[in-house]
């Protein structure tokens, strides 16, 4: 799957925590940061890598990040 924009990136967050049953306050509370700051990254116009690192770590998850050349 090739997702290219932040918004894609935040619905795969958003249901990988769903689909496993995890809130936003665990995942806040494996951070040491709140819930409503999770939701405020994961909402907000830029993920920071290592935020989005922390967060996949949270939901037991890896990230998979490749650079590709555009077609066209």
């Amino acid at each position: 799957m090739i997702i290219s924009d932040r918004e894609s990136i935040a619905r795969l967050i958003k249901a990988a925590a769903a689909l496993r049953g995890i809130s936003y306050k665990q995942i806040g509370d494996a951070l040491n940061v709140s819930a409503p700051s999770i939701s405020r990254t994961i909402n907000k116009a830029d993920i920071p890598i290592s935020r989005l690192l922390d967060i996949a770590r949270a939901l037991n998850m890896d990230v998979d990040i490749k650079l590709i050349e555009k077609q066209g």
